[in-house]
């Protein structure tokens, strides 16, 4: 594990820089979730990583970790500006996003899904909120974006998953 000291604030860790190094899934969320979180919210851009968000998910629920949102996984909508699931067809994008938020606020953990770095801005207002909550966050990669690199320190890398 490399540690780079960056800015002020609480710390993050990597999970994994490429989710699809030599390391599987399930090793990856027994290392670092499987034992220490019973529940956890996964976030991430939906249109450029459904699919390893849809990974994570089922690899943490096969190691017994609860993940509240996203609750579904087959899209409606894949290519929309605003992915909708089978099972969310009557709600609101409103009412979708204020479900997803408040499972932020009842999970132990908020996993962001960043592959490449990459965090939108949606994704960039949930980090935001589960940081004022006090939430654990944990990327799967060194997230690009300036800001949140200058609010955690003790940035953690693992490079050998």
């Amino acid at each position: 594990m490399k540690r780079v000291p960056t800015g002020i604030g609480s710390s993050y860790q990597t999970l994994n820089d490429n989710l699809s190094s030599e390391a599987s899934n399930s090793e990856i969320c027994n290392k670092s979730i499987g034992q220490k979180f019973k529940t956890v919210t996964i976030i991430g851009s939906y249109r450029k990583h459904l699919d390893g968000i849809i990974k994570i998910k089922a690899e943490l629920e096969l190691q017994g970790v609860r993940v509240l949102s996203p609750r579904f996984t087959q899209p409606i909508n894949r290519d929309d500006e605003f992915i909708t699931f089978v099972g969310e067809e009557k709600m609101t994008h409103s009412e979708i996003e204020k479900v997803h938020l408040d499972s932020i606020t009842k999970s132990d953990a908020v996993i962001v899904c960043d592959k490449g770095g990459y965090v939108g801005n949606a994704t960039l207002f949930e980090i935001g909120y589960a940081y004022a909550l006090g939430k654990r966050i944990i990327f799967t990669s060194k997230p690009e974006e300036y800001l949140l690199n200058i609010l955690f320190c003790g940035i953690e890398i693992n490079s050998t998953l």
